[in-house]
């Protein structure tokens, strides 16, 4: 009969604990997720006890193929953003899309016609944007008259010859014919 006092027994034998019996591999207690570390022990197989108690790390994120969130351009780099698919997950990362460079045509466009008073320029042109490579110059083509007009041109009279004028470039001020 034991005292409800006390630890004191009368007529019983005194029984020593067991001791934990634990087992020899890890439970995990807490799976890791991308969010948060995880959890791993030993149980003992009589109590709640736990031996060996180890974290597990924190997996990786699971990343989506991305959206690109800037474009790149030629010059300037652009951004690609990615979201983790893992269910309550709100990782999000970001990476740079180098910038793309200039495209540039292997052919000249003329950009500006010479004329007779004026040089003209060509250049190459990239397929992406405004840059140009290569310009240069086309040099003054005194052949390539603008639009002309009939200066000089006088009425015959009945004593004189007329003249139908002449043809003259209204750019250079050259006479053409």
């Amino acid at each position: 009969k034991g005292c409800s006092r006390c630890d004191y027994t009368e007529g019983g034998e005194k029984i020593n604990a067991l001791g934990h019996d634990f087992a020899a591999e890890f439970t995990v207690d807490k799976e890791a997720t991308c969010k948060e570390a995880g959890s791993k022990s030993k149980h003992c197989s009589r109590c709640e006890e736990k031996d060996e108690v180890t974290p597990i790390p924190k997996k990786e994120h699971t990343w989506d193929s991305g959206t690109v969130t800037k474009p790149a351009t030629c010059t300037e780099k652009g951004v690609k953003s990615y979201k983790c698919t893992v269910d309550g997950c709100d990782g999000a990362k970001t990476e740079d899309i180098e910038a793309l460079g200039h495209d540039y045509a292997s052919e000249f466009t003329v950009d500006k016609e010479a004329t007779c008073a004026e040089a003209g320029s060509k250049s190459k042109h990239c397929s992406r944007c405004d840059a140009k490579s290569e310009v240069t110059e086309i040099p003054v083509d005194k052949t390539k008259h603008g639009k002309t007009e009939i200066k000089n041109a006088k009425e015959e009279t009945c004593t004189e010859k007329g003249y139908t004028g002449d043809t003259c470039c209204t750019v250079c001020g050259k006479v053409i014919t």
